[in-house]
C-alpha cells in the first residue's frame, strides 16, 4: 500500500519521531547502562536552562560506576563548563542550556568491573526538545541573531628580542549568550616596516569550540625581522566565528600591541684597510691592491657585488683585471679580503689617485643597501717630484770680516732614477756681499748617481756692520719634455756672522722688565712703575737716553714730573733701573689699561743715528690692570627695647654700595662667637651707588649679652675675594608671659568678659600704651627715612 498524500506522510513521520523520542526518553531498552533520561522541563527551547537527569541501569556484583562525561557538541553546553561528573546511586544530573533543536547526543561512561576500569559510549536523546519549525508554515527562523561575542582580553604589553624565540599569547573570551565554533584568527601588520619576518606576514590560529563565558588561551609563534626598529608594534587582530547553526561572523576591533627589543645594528659594508702589495706604487709597473672589507654592523650581509671605479688611462688603470667582485656574505662584526691588478700609466705624474669602491649588498630579510668608500694610491711618477738631488761636502765659512773674500763650496749629486733635466743653481746672498763669480749654474742634464761639485765665490764689502747675514741656494730642476709648470724647486739655508770694520753693531735698548709693586693699582693711587732698561749690544755702550710716558687713556699721569725721564747712559750688554712715579685715575674704569714707553738715545760717539740714517728709537707698550676700591656701609642696626627667650628678633639693615664699581657675588650673614650662621641671604651683583636691605629673623635661645657679627662677603670685578664685618651686640632678657605688645597683661583675665569691658581704669591703661606705641613706631619710621635721604644724597656727592 503507497501513501501518495505528502501531507499525511510528513504527519506520520512526525508521529513516528514523537513516540520514538518519548521511548527513548523514559527508558533505553536497548541500553546495557543506561536506564533511563528525563528533563524537569516539559518543553526545550533554543536558549532553555534545564537539569537533564541520566539514570544508569544495575551492574553486576562486583563493578561500580566512576564517571560520566558528556562529548563536545554543538547542541548543548553545560551551565558551569562542566562536562564530565561522578556518578552516585546510579544517577548523573547535568544542568544544561540548549543551544539548538537537535535532541541526540553522545557519552562516555567508565566504570570498574573490579580489575580494571573499563569505558563505553552511548547515546542519549534529550527529551521535549521543541522543533524550530513543526509544521508546513512557510515562517523561517532568523538563527543570525544567535550571535556568539568574542573579545580579545587586554593584557600587558610586552617586550619581545629579535634575536630570541618569541611567541605572541593573549586570550579569547566569548561574553555572549551563544556559543562560538570554527573560530579564526588572524594577525597582520598594516602599514611600512613591518617587524615580521618576511613570508611570515599572516599570523593564524584556530579554535573549533568556544562556550559562552568561556575563555581560551591563543599562542602563536612570533618570527621576528631582525632588522626591526626598536618601537612599539601593533598587529590587527581580525576574527571570524559561526554560531551553533552556522551563520558567520566577523570582529575587526581588537589589536595587538607589543614591543620591539632590537640591539642589532644595520649591515655597514666598507673598506677597513687598503695594502699595496709593492710599497712604492712607480708608473708603468704593475701592482696589486688588496682590499680588506669590513660589515660594521651585527647584521649579515649576503650578495655582496663590489665595483672599483675611478681608473684612467693617463692615471691608474686595471691590469689583465675585471673591476667587479661577488663576495657571497660577510658576518656582522667580520672582514673579507678581495685584491685588484692595476698598473700606473707610464706618463703618469706624482701624487695621489682616487679610487673609488661601490657596494651593492642585501640583509637577512632581504633589504637592499648600498655604499661607497674611497682609497688613494700614491704614484711615483716620471717627473721633477721624485728627483733626490743631495747637497754633500759643503764648505762655507760661519765668520769673516768687513772686507773678506769667501767662498761656498759643495757637491751635488742626483740620487733618483729620473734624469734631471735640466737643473738651475743659484746662489742668493744679503745686500753688502759681492758674487766674484757667477751667481748661477746651469747643468743641461744631472744623470743618476751623477756627482758634480759646485763653487760660489763673494766678497764682504769693508762698510759691512757686525752681524748675522743670510744665503741661500736656490735649486730649480725638471724632466726631459716636461712643461714649465711642472717644474721643483727648493732652497738651502746657510747663515755667516760678519765682524764689521769698526768692531760694533747698532745698539739697541729695550725693557727688560717692569714692575708696579702688586697684581694692580686701585683708582686714585700713586705707584711707583719701575722700568729695567737692558742694552742689547755687546759692542757699544749707549747715553742721554730719554723716556718718554704716554698713557692713551689719559688713565695714568706722573707725580712730581713731566712725562719724560732721563738716563745719562747704559753700558754695553747692561740694565739700568728707573723708577717713575705715577698716579692712576680716580674714576678709573675697572679694566687693563696700556701704557707707552718711547725711548730715544745715543750711540757712543753722540749719534742720534744709524748708518742707515734710522733714528736710534725704540717704542714699547706695557699694560697695567686698575680696579675700584670696595666701599661698603651699613646702616644704624636698631633693636627692639626688650628681646626675650623664645620670641623673634626682627632685624632691618641698610647697606650701600658707596663705591663706583659693581660688587659681585655679594652673600650677608649674621653669624654668633663660634661662626655658625644665624641667617643668610644671597644678593648677588650688587650695582655701584645702589641701597639694599637685610631683613633676618633670629631666634633668642639663651639669656644675657650676645655677640655676633653682621658679614658680607663679595669678590671685585677682578675676582678677587673679599669681605666686611660688623659686630652686632644685644641683651637678651628671660622668657616673659607678656604679649607681643608689650602690654602687661593678666593671662587669667577673660577678654570675653563684659565686666572687664566695663572697668574704665583698665580703659584708660590700655589706651595710653597703644597711643605710646604709636609716638614711638613713628619716631622710628621718620629717622630711618631721614638716614636714608642722607646717604642718598652722600652718594650723590661722591658720584659728583
Amino acid at each position: 500500500m503507497f501513501i501518495k498524500n505528502s501531507k499525511f506522510k510528513k504527519m506520520i513521520l512526525f508521529t513516528v519521531l514523537m513516540l520514538l523520542i518519548i521511548v527513548s526518553g523514559s527508558a533505553f531498552a536497548d541500553s546495557q547502562y543506561i536506564s533511563s533520561v528525563s528533563a524537569d522541563d516539559s518543553e526545550i527551547y533554543i536558549s532553555d536552562t534545564y537539569n537533564l537527569t541520566i539514570n544508569l541501569s544495575n551492574l553486576p556484583v562486583g563493578s561500580t560506576y566512576k564517571f560520566l562525561e558528556l562529548k563536545s557538541t554543538s547542541i548543548i553546553e553545560p551551565t558551569n563548563g562542566v562536562y564530565k561528573k561522578s556518578i552516585s546511586s546510579n544517577k548523573v544530573v547535568f544542568n544544561l542550556k540548549q543551544i539548538t533543536d537537535g535532541s541526540v547526543i553522545e557519552c562516555d561512561i567508565v566504570y570498574n568491573d573490579g580489575s580494571s576500569d573499563k569505558s563505553v559510549s552511548e547515546t542519549i536523546v534529550i527529551p521535549n526538545v521543541k522543533k524550530l519549525s513543526t509544521s508546513s508554515s512557510t515562517s523561517v527562523t532568523d538563527t543570525s541573531k544567535y550571535e556568539p561575542e568574542i573579545k580579545v582580553v587586554e593584557e600587558n604589553v610586552p617586550s619581545f628580542n629579535v634575536n630570541k624565540r618569541n611567541q605572541i599569547k593573549f586570550t579569547l573570551e566569548n561574553i555572549g549568550t551563544y556559543s562560538a565554533k570554527d573560530i579564526n584568527i588572524s594577525l597582520m601588520y598594516e602599514g611600512e616596516n613591518t617587524p615580521l619576518k618576511k613570508g611570515n606576514e599572516v599570523l593564524t590560529s584556530q579554535i573549533a569550540y568556544l562556550g559562552k563565558n568561556k575563555t581560551k588561551e591563543i599562542v602563536i609563534d612570533l618570527d621576528l625581522s631582525k632588522n626591526s626598529l626598536a618601537m612599539l608594534h601593533q598587529l590587527k587582530v581580525k576574527l571570524s566565528y559561526k554560531n551553533a547553526f552556522g551563520d558567520s561572523f566577523k570582529n575587526d576591533d581588537y589589536s595587538y600591541s607589543f614591543k620591539v627589543i632590537n640591539t642589532n645594528t644595520l649591515p655597514i659594508i666598507g673598506i677597513k684597510k687598503s695594502e699595496i702589495r709593492y710599497t712604492d706604487v712607480i708608473a708603468g709597473v704593475k701592482n696589486y691592491i688588496i682590499f680588506e672589507i669590513e660589515n660594521t654592523g651585527t647584521l649579515n650581509a649576503s650578495d655582496i657585488m663590489v665595483e672599483l671605479l675611478g681608473f684612467d688611462k693617463d692615471g691608474i688603470r686595471l691590469k689583465d683585471d675585471v673591476s667587479k667582485r661577488y663576495i657571497s656574505s660577510i658576518k656582522g662584526k667580520s672582514t673579507e679580503k678581495i685584491y685588484y691588478a692595476f698598473i700606473p700609466a707610464s706618463n703618469a705624474k706624482s701624487g695621489n689617485y682616487e679610487l673609488n669602491a661601490k657596494f651593492s649588498y642585501i640583509d637577512e630579510t632581504g633589504k637592499k643597501y648600498e655604499s661607497n668608500s674611497s682609497v688613494y694610491i700614491y704614484v711615483n711618477g716620471l717627473d721633477s717630484k721624485n728627483i733626490d738631488l743631495k747637497i754633500s761636502n759643503k764648505k762655507f765659512p760661519k765668520k769673516i770680516n768687513a772686507g773678506d773674500e769667501f767662498s761656498l763650496n759643495f757637491d751635488l749629486e742626483n740620487l733618483s732614477d729620473i734624469v734631471a733635466n735640466p737643473v738651475e743653481i743659484e746662489a742668493i746672498y744679503p745686500d753688502g756681499i759681492i758674487p766674484t763669480s757667477s751667481p748661477k749654474i746651469y747643468l743641461k742634464t744631472l744623470e743618476k748617481d751623477k756627482k758634480i761639485n759646485i763653487d760660489f765665490k763673494f766678497l764682504a764689502k769693508n762698510t759691512l756692520e757686525t752681524g748675522n747675514y743670510d744665503f741661500y741656494i736656490k735649486f730649480k730642476y725638471n724632466t726631459k719634455g716636461a712643461s714649465e709648470s711642472d717644474y721643483s724647486e727648493y732652497k738651502e739655508y746657510q747663515g755667516i756672522f760678519v765682524q764689521g770694520a769698526s768692531g760694533m753693531g747698532r745698539p739697541k735698548i729695550i725693557i727688560k722688565n717692569f714692575d708696579f709693586g702688586s697684581s694692580k693699582i686701585m683708582a686714585g693711587d700713586t705707584f711707583n712703575l719701575k722700568l729695567d732698561l737692558f742694552n742689547t749690544s755687546t759692542d757699544e755702550m749707549i747715553k742721554n737716553i730719554k723716556i718718554k710716558i704716554e698713557s692713551p687713556d689719559g688713565i695714568f699721569t706722573p707725580v712730581d714730573s713731566s712725562s719724560s725721564v732721563f738716563v745719562e747712559k747704559i753700558d754695553r750688554n747692561s740694565t739700568v733701573e728707573k723708577l717713575i712715579k705715577l698716579k692712576a685715575k680716580n674714576d678709573a674704569e675697572v679694566k687693563t689699561y696700556n701704557l707707552n714707553i718711547i725711548m730715544e738715545y745715543e750711540d757712543s760717539k753722540g749719534n742720534a743715528y744709524d748708518s742707515q740714517k734710522e733714528p736710534y728709537k725704540e717704542n714699547e707698550k706695557i699694560t697695567i690692570p686698575v680696579s675700584q676700591p670696595i666701599k661698603l656701609e651699613v646702616g644704624e642696626i636698631n633693636f627692639p627695647n626688650e628681646i626675650s627667650i623664645g620670641r623673634p628678633l626682627d632685624l632691618e639693615i641698610n647697606f650701600f654700595n658707596m663705591g663706583k664699581s659693581t660688587i659681585y657675588n655679594l652673600m650677608a650673614k649674621i653669624v654668633d662667637k663660634d661662626s655658625n650662621v644665624l641667617a643668610s641671604n644671597y644678593f648677588g651683583n650688587f650695582d655701584a651707588g645702589r641701597t639694599e636691605y637685610f631683613e633676618p629673623t633670629l631666634q633668642a635661645q639663651v639669656a644675657g649679652d650676645v655677640k655676633a657679627k653682621l658679614l658680607f662677603t663679595y669678590e671685585d670685578a677682578s675676582g678677587e675675594k673679599g669681605e666686611f664685618s660688623k659686630d652686632i651686640n644685644y641683651y637678651v632678657a628671660e622668657e616673659t608671659n607678656n604679649i607681643d605688645n608689650g602690654m602687661n597683661f593678666d593671662e587669667n583675665i577673660d577678654m570675653g568678659n563684659t565686666q572687664d569691658k566695663k572697668s574704665p581704669i583698665r580703659s584708660i591703661v590700655i589706651a595710653i600704651v597703644l597711643i605710646i606705641i604709636f609716638i614711638i613706631s613713628l619716631v622710628i619710621i621718620l629717622k630711618k627715612r631721614k638716614k636714608k635721604k642722607q646717604m642718598q644724597l652722600m652718594l650723590e656727592e661722591e658720584d659728583e
